[in-house]
């Protein structure tokens, strides 16, 4: 009967005081619901808001991918030391790319499936942290199915030792 007693009185001292509801995670006064808790690993965690950068990253590199260099426009002043009847040379030149190899083309499948890939990660570091918080959430609500399981078996227990005695 006393070995009872100091069982229950255990329980008793471990169980939630305050149990939050089965939609909520918690114990005292902080308590989060499953979606809430999704909605903040989600968005406050810092390596998928670093991997959803590389990928806006890998995104605009995608669409900037192929274009043409800038022309340039280069020019040059020289004059000669020795008395010439044109002491003074100019020069101007125009540069512009031409393409002729089919590598711009290329470049820009490169980029498309590099900003695929990236994204592609993004959404798969995101799906691992939802299944770590759901496998959390469903290791969280069977803890406390089988603490309302057993709490109910002590009351029959306790209703039990008050027969007996």
């Amino acid at each position: 009967s006393e070995a009872l007693r100091v069982f229950v009185d255990s329980l008793r001292s471990t169980s939630l005081a305050l149990a939050p509801t089965s939609e909520t995670s918690g114990a005292g006064e902080i308590a989060v619901r499953r979606d809430v808790a999704r909605w903040i690993a989600l968005h406050l965690n810092p390596d998928l808001a670093i991997a959803r950068l590389e990928a806006g990253v890998a995104g605009a590199s995608a669409e900037y991918a192929g274009l043409l260099e800038d022309p340039s426009l280069n020019g040059s002043v020289g004059r000669v030391l020795e008395s010439t009847s044109t002491p003074w040379l100019l020069s101007a030149s125009i540069g512009i790319t031409l393409p002729l190899s089919g590598r711009l083309g290329l470049e820009e499948d490169l980029a498309d499936e590099r900003f695929v890939l990236a994204r592609t990660e993004a959404r798969l570091a995101e799906a691992r942290v939802l299944d770590e918080i759901d496998r959390a959430w469903v290791r969280w609500s069977a803890s406390r199915l089988q603490s309302a399981l057993l709490r109910d078996l002590l009351l029959e227990l306790q209703e039990l030792e008050s027969i007996a005695q």
